[in-house]
């Protein structure tokens, strides 16, 4: 059932970048700054609550994280996952438009961003859950 859940959330957000880049409408640079502003406050609002409830990383949909959580622990893990996600957000535009482009790259990071919000949600569904049983 969990592999459903993951694509519901994820064929729409690989359909939203699929589309920018197919249209590739521009966009202004001021707008690129607030998108990387969102992944960041996500991506910390996502690691904060992964990280404060470490008990339940059995939950956790990303399948690199709790590896990297196991070896590393709750700190370096957070930058390496970090690290390896600004990595991806910056090449990924190279895939569909053979260049890598700071407005390009920031669109990648809204979509990190809704991503990471909706992990956000799930994180809480799941703390909430736990607590009643």
């Amino acid at each position: 059932m969990s592999i459903f859940l993951d694509l519901r959330t994820a064929i729409p957000l690989a359909s939203s970048l699929a589309t920018y880049f197919y249209f590739h409408p521009s966009l202004p640079i001021d707008i690129s700054f607030t998108f990387w502003g969102i992944f960041a406050f996500f991506y910390f609002l996502d690691a904060r609550i992964t990280i404060c409830n470490s008990h339940l990383i059995g939950y956790e949909r990303n399948v690199i994280f709790p590896t990297l959580y196991k070896r590393y622990g709750p700190k370096i893990s957070t930058i390496i996952q970090c690290g390896i996600e600004v990595i991806i957000i910056i090449l990924l535009p190279f895939f569909f438009i053979i260049k890598i482009g700071f407005i390009d790259s920031s669109i990648v990071a809204l979509v990190f961003a809704a991503s990471h919000l909706l992990g956000y949600f799930s994180n809480k569904k799941i703390i909430d859950s736990m607590k009643y049983r």
